[in-house]
């Protein structure tokens, strides 16, 4: 029997109501992978939207160039999620992801990602359809850290909150291997010159 649509979610953000896509990285193609500001304001019932909107209006309350942007002319990008693990875990060809989720609580499953976002700034209102294809004036990227926990029956799940986790501590060890991962998967591809202003941000910000 298929599962009913959450209604803590809007229509695009379905996916994220099971942990496994989450676990499996699948909701980098969702959330969805662009979306509009003003959107987000619209969709402001929706767990996971009226989250990235609390990010990104700490980002706008503190960053003076965004500032000089309506919010018109703000897009988001997802560029996750991002896990603090070694990747799925490989057996007889295939791949695993359930150590991605904590079943610690009976009656609940949490999964803590990393929400890889990057807020682009463009000097007009924006259009998901054209708008996408253009380099953005100013791009602001963030990882903050949040808890999606889900309540569960049988084999039907369903996401009940979205909240602020930081971890205690950051593996030295396993940072060295994402980045040996990154030189072997891409190179030179890295190091190319970034034409506009960016500013990094590694944690972002929930309150």
């Amino acid at each position: 029997m298929p599962q009913k649509p959450n209604p803590l979610l809007c229509e695009q953000c379905q996916p994220w109501n099971l942990s496994r896509n989450v676990a499996k990285n699948f909701c980098h193609y969702w959330f969805p992978f662009h979306v509009k500001y003003t959107d987000l304001v619209r969709y402001r019932g929706c767990l996971i939207c009226r989250t990235v909107r609390t990010i990104v209006d700490a980002l706008l309350a503190e960053h003076d160039l965004l500032q000089a942007y309506h919010t018109s002319h703000i897009m988001i990008r997802n560029g996750g999620p991002y896990f603090l693990d070694e990747g799925p875990r490989e057996r007889l060809g295939f791949s695993f992801f359930t150590h991605r989720s904590d079943l610690s609580n009976p009656g609940f499953i949490a999964v803590r990602i990393l929400m890889g976002l990057a807020i682009e700034a463009f000097p007009f209102d924006v259009e998901l359809t054209s708008t996408i294809r253009k380099m953005p004036s100013f791009e602001v990227k963030v990882t903050p850290q949040i808890m999606l926990r889900y309540t569960y029956m049988s084999l039907h799940q369903r996401l009940v909150s979205v909240e602020p986790w930081e971890t205690s501590y950051f593996d030295i060890s396993m940072l060295k291997k994402w980045i040996r991962a990154c030189d072997r998967s891409h190179g030179q591809i890295c190091s190319g010159e970034v034409k506009y202003q960016t500013s990094e941000w590694f944690v972002g910000v929930i309150q």
